[in-house]
């Protein structure tokens, strides 16, 4: 709750976000704004549409896709590295954001941390069980059953870690900025008046 000798900065603004948040990709430090995340968020998610697109096209252009269960072509690593290079930018991309979002509603680094590395984990699970099915590789006859089931077990736990971080991740985001300074920054969106 603001009192009588505090005020507000102006909200930021799409472009104003998209510019701060790409110039502070590997910034750590200091805090951000709801209007400041939920605009670099989106921005980055359109950026992802588009690279999702351009790998798509690129896929579908040069044959390599599965079409039903007919193998059409051969959907190769390159592919497969694509697909997940291109689903995994947003995670990388967004990740000092969201730690300084949490900065500013006094929280620490720990939930973008298990975020990010558990997304790394759930796409390359994904990628080796994408590529696998498209191959036809029976991993489970490959390896000894217990390393299959092994590393099925770590991609359950990995996505469901990773579920929990986002869902902790959005809800704090969704806070406002604690008005006054806290041991990451002063706030970027409460100014406080000094009474004389």
């Amino acid at each position: 709750m603001m009192t009588d000798n505090e005020r507000t900065t102006p909200r930021v603004g799409f472009w104003e976000a998209t510019v701060r948040g790409f110039k502070g990709v590997l910034d750590f430090e200091g805090r951000a704004r709801r209007s400041e995340f939920w605009w670099y968020i989106l921005a980055v998610y359109l950026l992802l549409c588009l690279l999702l697109i351009g790998v798509m096209s690129y896929i579908v252009a040069s044959g390599n896709y599965v079409k039903g269960h007919d193998y059409v072509g051969t959907f190769s690593w390159l592919d497969t590295l694509l697909m997940l290079s291109a689903t995994f930018l947003p995670y990388a991309l967004c990740f000092s954001i969201q730690v300084r979002r949490l900065h500013d509603v006094g929280e620490g680094a720990l939930w973008p941390c298990i975020s990010f590395v558990t997304a790394f984990f759930t796409m390359l699970f994904w990628a080796i069980g994408i590529e696998s099915i498209i191959s036809g590789v029976d991993w489970f006859a490959v390896t000894d059953n217990f390393l299959a089931d092994l590393l099925v077990l770590v991609g359950y736990i990995s996505w469901m870690l990773f579920l929990i971080a986002q869902i902790i991740i959005i809800v704090n985001s969704l806070k406002d900025s604690q008005a006054h300074p806290n041991k990451y920054g002063d706030s970027p969106k409460y100014i406080v008046m000094i009474k004389h």
